[in-house]
């Protein structure tokens, strides 16, 4: 049986640097994807003016969050939100909406739902092969996604979410092979089925198939990408004027996101129509390059090594044209 780990934050210190948390009197800080609370109990121990409003998807995360903070004494300044962070200035009220003075978005997965074998999503236990962050969210599970989907189809979303380019047409057909004989239902046998597809060289490339396999799936089912651009958007959209946006990413799909999300809210561009005047910057970039993670912070925390952090801040209005 796998121990549950509280999951360790990323660039904590540089989190309450960009967000400039030590010095917001007023206003609130969302953090998007609370989990188990990290990033969040950082920022209220940081300053003990500071509010914030937590969002999560996966209600025992949640639980677990404020049974934390209240193990703290700081769980007053925090509300607890049960929400798709795409949607969530519908969540805010209204002495809320009108001071989001920052907006915290982590896009990697908690230790706290890998560790949980009956989510199915880690190949180091059993279980149901579900992967859902929420029992209570619409679509399919990762058994119905493997079942279902056609070779084309994985192959496709192994490439898109599990960066697996060399290997995904392999993979998607070795997938296909194993359900013919049976249905994938757990994550043993998930990982027993890749296994025979990609038998390699070594185990370590075996592994590292395993893991992009379990990576793609997770996403997919749980539309991570498809939301990480969303909630970007609804945090430019949300943020006052002079209010800072921090997002981490920890791969290459997901910085692409990113990057090319916040380097066309930070530009101009076209208006709808070609009388209309262009589209104006909604944001400035403050880190030009992604920041990483210290050496010391990696031995530390080996899961944050592929950590890199973007900010941007809102801009005032355009004033209108005469």
């Amino acid at each position: 049986m796998i121990q549950r780990r509280l999951h360790p934050p990323a660039l904590v210190e540089e989190v309450l640097d960009f967000l400039r948390a030590r010095d917001l009197r007023d206003g609130v800080v969302c953090d998007l994807t609370l989990g188990t609370a990290g990033h969040t109990l950082a920022l209220l121990r940081a300053n003990p003016h500071l509010r914030v409003v937590g969002f999560d998807r996966d209600e025992e995360s949640l639980r677990v969050a404020q049974d934390r903070l209240t193990a703290e004494g700081v769980s007053a300044r925090c509300r607890f939100v049960h929400a798709d962070y795409r949607y969530f200035g519908a969540h805010l009220d209204n002495s809320e909406a009108s001071c989001v003075g920052g907006v915290l978005l982590d896009a990697g997965c908690s230790l706290w739902q890998l560790d949980d074998a009956q989510r199915g999503m880690s190949f180091r236990g059993e279980g149901p092969l579900d992967m859902r962050f929420s029992t209570s969210q619409e679509g399919c599970t990762a058994a119905q996604l493997v079942n279902d989907s056609s070779e084309e189809r994985l192959a496709e979303l192994l490439r898109q979410y599990g960066e697996e380019s060399s290997r995904a047409r392999i993979t998607a057909r070795g997938l296909c092979r194993s359900r013919r004989r049976s249905p994938i239902r757990t994550s043993q046998e998930l990982v027993a089925a890749i296994n025979a597809a990609t038998t390699g060289p070594s185990r370590r490339s075996n592994e590292a198939a395993v893991t992009r396999t379990f990576a793609a799936l997770r996403s997919a089912v749980n539309e991570e990408l498809p939301a990480l651009e969303g909630g970007l958007r609804e945090a430019a959209r949300m943020l006052a004027p002079g209010g800072r946006l921090v997002v981490l990413t920890y791969h290459s799909g997901e910085d692409t996101i990113a990057k090319a999300v916040l380097a066309e809210l930070s530009g101009p561009g076209p208006g709808p129509f070609s009388s209309s005047p262009a589209r104006q910057p909604v944001v400035r970039l403050v880190a030009k390059k992604p920041v990483v993670p210290t050496r010391r912070e990696t031995l530390a925390n080996p899961r944050a090594r592929a950590a890199k952090l973007r900010c941007a801040e809102k801009l005032p209005p355009a004033e209108a044209p005469e």
